[in-house]
């Protein structure tokens, strides 16, 4: 999430024309994902791409309410 990262992560797909992020959860760090200051890296990212020609396909996957279920990553 913070801003060195991001602009490293840009730089390596420089020239890609269609970027999937999945998960948000695996590649944002977000405490609180209905506080907008923690969505504030996540939007940064997003138009840093877009000044850059990408489009960005961000995939959400619900939490978990079974740690066994394969719902999406989890950093736990």
């Amino acid at each position: 999430s913070d801003d060195a990262a991001q602009e490293r992560i840009l730089r390596m797909f420089e020239g890609v024309k269609v970027l999937f992020v999945d998960n948000i959860n695996a590649c944002f760090s977000m405490n609180d994902e209905n506080s907008p200051k923690e969505w504030a890296p996540v939007e940064r990212f997003i138009f840093k791409a877009r000044s850059m020609g990408m489009t960005l396909i961000l995939v959400h996957h619900t939490t978990k309410s079974n740690q066994n279920s394969p719902a999406g990553s989890s950093r736990n």
